[in-house]
């Protein structure tokens, strides 16, 4: 392990709770976002019936109707390069990640059914299905099962020059059972995994116990801080962590491309896209997982 890791992100690195959701088959119509078409495939087995591998494939490209519909909101707004529009795109990407985790599919219609890669109705053969889809927010949808709470040590930060000069961020978190988490970053231009990385490649809260990330032990024997730094010519930024809890451990893996560390004591960090943001939260249930955000900004301080 390096003697000292500093976690850095494109201007900073903390973490956010976000709030679960569900998607569902549900037929009753409703108003909502339009999606004229969405796929889903499954591989047909030994061990499944063709229902099975029907209802696997239809569950698919409902869920990915329910990130599209939400992706494609947030595409129309991200153009954005300057620091006021900036804050209000991070935050807005928070409302579309929690509103896209309470997505439900209010009707659908099949378009399309093949079959791929093999004989039909044989194991090894894979079903395609095409769907056009209406979604909406579920009002209905389940709340976690559990309570969580995610703060910062502060609300604005200072970058003075150097990873260690300038100021630290560290999250307090509290949950009433037992949780992981997974921490993203969000700016108004990309999204980050900061939580778990190449050094804690599992993040546990224990049920009860208010904890630090990183907690002290860490930051003072394991050298992992999250520090505030800002890109060459930016003089501040607004921020959020989006902090997603669950009940088990689910890994965020290979969906992503992990972004090359510039300096020795820099952690690489993954980085994510919406849409592949959107896909795995959709993928546990709503009373499993659990969100929270904090928003900051960075400031450079003056010489």
């Amino acid at each position: 392990m390096l003697s000292r890791a500093v976690l850095v992100g494109t201007a900073l690195v903390a973490t956010t709770p976000l709030v679960g959701g569900r998607a569902a088959q549900a037929q009753t119509p409703g108003p909502g976002i339009e999606v004229p078409r969405a796929e889903g495939r499954a591989t047909f087995t030994e061990e499944m019936s063709l229902k099975d591998v029907r209802t696997k494939a239809l569950t698919q490209a409902l869920q990915t109707a329910v990130g599209e519909a939400l992706g494609r909101r947030l595409t129309a707004m991200t153009q954005v390069t300057t620091y006021e529009d900036s804050a209000g795109v991070s935050e807005t990407f928070a409302e579309i990640v929690r509103e896209a985790a309470q997505g439900i599919v209010t009707s659908h219609a099949i378009l399309e059914e093949t079959w791929e890669k093999g004989d039909p109705f044989t194991p090894g053969a894979t079903y395609r299905v095409v769907v056009r889809a209406t979604v909406r927010r579920d009002p209905a949808s389940a709340p976690p099962g559990f309570r969580f709470a995610v703060k910062a040590n502060q609300g604005r930060f200072y970058d003075r020059g150097t990873p260690e000069s300038s100021d630290e961020l560290i999250l307090t978190v509290d949950a009433d059972e037992e949780v992981y988490l997974t921490v993203f970053l969000v700016t108004s231009d990309s999204v980050e995994v900061l939580f778990p990385n190449m050094f804690m490649p599992r993040v546990r809260v224990r049920a009860g116990q208010k904890s630090e990330l990183p907690s002290l032990a860490q930051r003072q024997q394991g050298g992992i801080h999250l520090r505030t730094i800002l890109p060459d010519g930016v003089q501040r930024r607004a921020e959020r962590l989006v902090v997603v809890a669950t009940k088990r451990y689910v890994p965020y893996e290979g969906i992503a491309e992990r972004r090359a560390s510039e300096d020795a004591g820099e952690v690489p960090l993954i980085r994510a896209t919406l849409d592949a943001l959107l896909d795995w939260l959709l993928d546990i249930p709503a009373s499993e997982r659990a969100l929270g955000d904090v928003a900051y900004e960075i400031v450079r301080e003056k010489k």
